[in-house]
């Protein structure tokens, strides 16, 4: 049974076009520097409680919040236009490196900034972190550099700050709360949307097996142990 906030009327939104149905959906939104939970932030167990949340297969937690009415036909079978989930990363849960048949955007809602990759079929791998527009402009303006006590810097090889990232279908993709450490490690979460399109069926949906990967991209080797 999934857990709710005493007194909590959890919000419908009414998706038009497709006729597609009204689903639960929340957000969160804090202003955070780089890798810092701070105790003041509902914990991770809170937030996935309040939202009825799910653990999910590839780690993080999760709830459907849009399947549309509308059906593409794929090599796969018939699919519904789009999806979309709300998905919590926290310290100890990450999202593992996994694969879709079709194009995913992460929309980040609240929460330590989270870094995504992915590895192309060809090898390329690329990194980028989702933060709160807040933080990224606040950034901008000053120049902040990282210091000791607020290392807001990004992740070595990682593109600028983004409010959303695009992982084409296909790609090997994972996520995990960028910088660290994150302490107190139960405060320390991500909440992000993620949109796919043509819709989510986990029948497209691939685990990666890290002997394979590691086969497969020895260039980044300690990248596949650590999200594997």
């Amino acid at each position: 049974m999934r857990a709710r906030l005493a007194g909590q009327t959890p919000e419908v939104t009414r998706v038009e076009g497709c006729g597609g149905r009204p689903e639960r959906g929340g957000s969160a939104a804090a202003r955070l520097p780089l890798g810092y939970a701070f105790s003041m932030r509902p914990t991770a167990a809170q937030m996935a409680a309040s939202l009825g949340l799910q653990p999910h297969p590839e780690g993080g937690f999760y709830l459907e919040t849009y399947r549309a009415a509308c059906t593409l036909q794929t090599p796969r079978g018939e699919r519904p236009a789009s999806t979309a989930i709300i998905f919590l990363v926290t310290e100890g849960s990450v999202s593992k490196l996994h694969r879709l048949s079709s194009d995913e955007l992460w929309v980040f809602q609240g929460g330590l900034p989270l870094e995504i990759v992915a590895i192309a079929p060809d090898g390329e791998l690329q990194r980028r972190v989702l933060g709160g527009l807040e933080e990224i402009v606040r950034s901008r303006i000053h120049g902040d550099e990282p210091t000791a006590e607020f290392p807001v810097g990004l992740p070595e090889g990682s593109l600028d700050w983004l409010t959303q990232a695009l992982v084409p279908a296909g790609s090997w993709q994972g996520a995990r709360l960028a910088g660290g450490p994150h302490l107190p490690a139960e405060y320390a979460w991500a909440l992000v949307s993620c949109v796919v399109t043509p819709g989510f069926d986990f029948a497209d949906f691939e685990l990666g097996e890290r002997d394979a990967l590691l086969a497969e991209f020895p260039a980044h080797a300690e990248l596949v142990r650590e999200l594997t």
